[in-house]
């Protein structure tokens, strides 16, 4: 039964997760990529965030090379710029990389089959979820999302549209935001708050554990993501040569 393709209306990583879970026996589901390594003690300190909770998620340190470390530092840090962690939690804020539940409590809410259809899948299930929380991970997980930027491109290109609400000119906004924010300033002698944005998302990346040196490119990060903006609106998104 694992390797029955999706009925439609389901995502392919919403059908496989919904089928694992289902011959799965234990008290508590973990689902995690394939490319986030585990520290010694990870499992541990994830069961302790769960305790109390029906849900959590965890934010692993992200692990960078030369060609695509500005644009998956950027992106992956954009919401810690400007929101606490209380409201994080509150907007149901999820990063689908480390996600642990109650047996129970999955089930109770439909699991995945109750966001079959979702691209954003973490989101809408933390979103399901009466007690939910989210954490700094970057202690007991570490992930390699993406290996060159033009594979970070096509990775953040199918679900950026979905990240903003699946509103064009949300995400229009979006891309307005940062440039305006973060590179702009360079350019029209604003040095002040072009140097603003950049120690910002340096005390981000100190805060998470990453290197530095991302973050010292900000200014150049907000360019690069003019392709991922531009991939999210085109119709028949696709990933690893599949249909999303």
């Amino acid at each position: 039964g694992l390797r029955v393709p999706p009925p439609p209306g389901w995502t392919g990583k919403n059908w496989a997760c919904f089928q694992l879970a289902q011959e799965a026996r234990g008290e508590v589901l973990v689902f995690t990529d394939a490319d986030v390594l585990w520290e010694e003690g990870a499992l541990g300190g994830l069961l302790e965030a769960l305790e109390g909770k029906e849900m959590v998620s965890a934010l692993p340190r992200q692990e960078v090379g030369l060609r695509e470390g500005a644009l998956v530092a950027f992106v992956m840090n954009g919401l810690l710029s400007f929101l606490p962690h209380p409201l994080l939690e509150g907007l149901r804020v999820a990063n689908g990389q480390v996600l642990a539940f109650r047996r129970e409590a999955y089930f109770a809410s439909g699991g995945h089959g109750a966001v079959k259809g979702e691209v954003l899948e973490d989101v809408a299930l933390a979103r399901r979820a009466r007690a939910y929380g989210l954490f700094l991970g970057g202690g007991l997980f570490r992930a390699r999302m993406y290996r060159g930027y033009g594979e970070a491109v096509e990775g953040f290109g199918k679900n950026f549209l979905a990240v903003h609400m699946k509103n064009p000119a949300v995400l229009l906004g979006s891309a307005f935001y940062h440039l305006a924010l973060y590179t702009l300033p360079w350019f029209f002698g604003r040095w002040g708050l072009g140097l603003m944005g950049l120690l910002e998302r340096l005390a981000v990346q100190k805060a998470l554990g990453g290197p530095l040196w991302p973050g010292l490119l900000t200014p150049l990060a907000s360019l690069l993501l003019l392709p991922v903006y531009l991939l999210a609106l085109l119709p028949g998104r696709r990933w690893k040569g599949r249909r999303v």
